[in-house]
C-alpha cells in the first residue's frame, strides 16, 4: 500500500519573529478497523470555543502549541509575512507562535459564515511532524 497522509497547515515563528504558514503531512498507517490513522499525539486537555461571526484578534500569540479543529464558520488568518488563508469546517491548524518575540497572527471571522465553533487540542511541544 501507497503511503497516506493527512495534511495540516501551521504557523510558526523564525528567530527574528516573523510568523509564517507551512503545510504539513501526518504520516498515516493501517489500522485493524478497516482504517488509516495516525500515531497517538499527547494531549493537555480539549477546549470548547464559541466565537461570533463579528469576531476580529488583532496581533496575538498562540497560548501554547496546539491544534485548533474547524468545527463551523470560517475565518482568515493572516502572518507576519503577509500571507493569508481562511479556514473552514474540517480545517485543522497546528498553531506554534507562543514565543514572546514572535510577531504572532490575526483571525478574523467571516460574518457570512456564521457562529464559528473550533476545537483546541494543546499537545506536548516536542512533537514533530512532517513537511510536505
Amino acid at each position: 500500500m501507497q503511503k497516506e497522509y493527512f495534511n495540516i497547515t501551521r504557523i510558526y515563528s523564525e528567530k527574528n519573529g516573523e510568523t509564517h504558514f507551512e503545510d504539513i503531512m501526518i504520516k498515516l498507517h493501517e489500522t485493524s478497523s478497516q482504517a488509516l490513522e495516525s500515531i497517538k499525539f499527547k494531549a493537555n486537555g480539549v477546549i470548547l470555543r464559541k466565537a461570533p461571526a463579528t469576531q476580529a484578534r488583532a496581533w496575538h500569540l498562540a497560548p501554547e502549541k496546539q491544534l485548533v479543529v474547524s468545527l463551523s464558520g470560517k475565518a482568515t488568518v493572516t502572518v507576519s509575512d503577509g500571507e493569508e488563508r481562511t479556514f473552514g469546517p474540517g480545517s485543522i491548524l497546528l498553531v506554534e507562535d507562543t514565543e514572546e518575540y514572535s510577531k504572532g497572527h490575526t483571525t478574523i471571522a467571516d460574518d457570512k459564515a456564521g457562529e464559528r465553533k473550533t476545537l483546541f487540542i494543546p499537545i506536548e511541544p516536542e512533537q514533530l511532524f512532517t513537511k510536505s
